[in-house]
């Protein structure tokens, strides 16, 4: 696929969960990364609901697999929508599996996987989703697993927990969002199967 190569070349890694690479469908993709505030703010190029495993200032002690198996997911509840948010650098996180192990630990999980490659060079989060509005790649949820770190606030470490209270509101908000663009869908395409 000229997105699969072109993405590759960039330095991102899509580990796909199911067979359709162009449905985002009823799946939260996740980002693996390190992960470092930029000062900066960013309106996301779509409306999709961002959520991060580690508070704000953490640096996050558990890995992918934790995330994809349902021990770490957000830390809070997400702002949602369009509305502005931290933009983050993101570089290669070393302790992230290979896409192979990646792609065994998907199976049956509703999830899509986003790595980026060693040696890559980095990418800004706004970037990312820019890049995914741009394929049409529209996810309704984003579960951000990186270290959320500012130089100018003290580091603390957060080994990463299941929280039921901002995991059920962001999963209602994911929900409502992914209505929307399915509802966005029909609109611009009324002939184009949907599956709701």
């Amino acid at each position: 696929m000229i997105w699969e190569a072109a993405a590759e070349a960039a330095g991102i890694v899509m580990v796909k969960s199911g067979a359709d690479w162009f449905s985002p469908s009823g799946k939260t993709l996740i980002i693996s990364s390190h992960g470092g505030h930029l000062g900066t703010m960013f309106a996301p190029a779509y409306p999709v609901v961002v959520q991060f495993a580690t508070p704000d200032g953490g640096a996050l002690i558990a890995g992918l697999k934790d995330a994809i198996d349902g021990k770490v997911t957000s830390s809070g509840i997400s702002l949602g929508g369009k509305k502005k948010q931290d933009d983050y650098n993101l570089t290669h996180f070393e302790r992230d599996p290979a896409p192979l192990e990646v792609e065994g630990y998907l199976a049956g999980k509703p999830f899509d996987v986003l790595m980026l490659k060693s040696g890559s060079k980095a990418f800004k989060l706004s970037e990312i989703i820019g890049i995914l509005n741009a394929i049409d790649l529209k996810y309704a949820g984003i579960l951000c697993v990186f270290c959320r770190v500012d130089v100018e606030k003290p580091l603390f470490k957060y080994t990463g927990k299941k929280s039921e209270l901002a995991q059920q509101v962001n999963q209602h908000q994911v929900q409502a969002t992914a209505l929307a663009h399915e509802l966005k869908a029909i609109q611009s395409n009324p002939l184009k199967k949907v599956n709701v």
